[in-house]
């Protein structure tokens, strides 16, 4: 699996760079700021038929936060779907958990 992150900061200001570096901006206390992360999943043989059995994907992003506390290491962590069940399945099976 491979993963590329992109800087959305509000506004866009600083621009994304296409070289992939992050420029450096300041975020307000309490502010934020996003970014997009896209994430390919291909097997190792070449067989897509292997990634059937993946139901999710675990990411971490890790980054360097500096601030008036100095510089810290932060971390994000979020588990990515990669399938999702059938409507009516999961409404039959909600249904069935409610009777019961």
């Amino acid at each position: 699996a491979t993963a590329r992150s992109t800087p959305r900061p509000p506004d866009n200001d600083p621009p994304a760079r296409p070289d992939d570096y992050w420029a450096a901006y300041v975020v307000p206390i309490h502010g934020g700021t996003d970014m997009e992360v896209v994430v390919d999943v291909t097997s190792a043989t070449g067989r897509d038929e292997e990634l059937d059995a993946l139901d999710a994907a675990f990411l971490r992003v890790e980054y360097v936060a500096y601030g008036h506390h100095g510089r810290t290491v932060q971390e994000q962590q979020v588990v990515l779907p990669l399938r999702f069940p059938e409507v009516k399945a999961a409404a039959a099976a909600a249904a069935a958990a409610v009777n019961t």
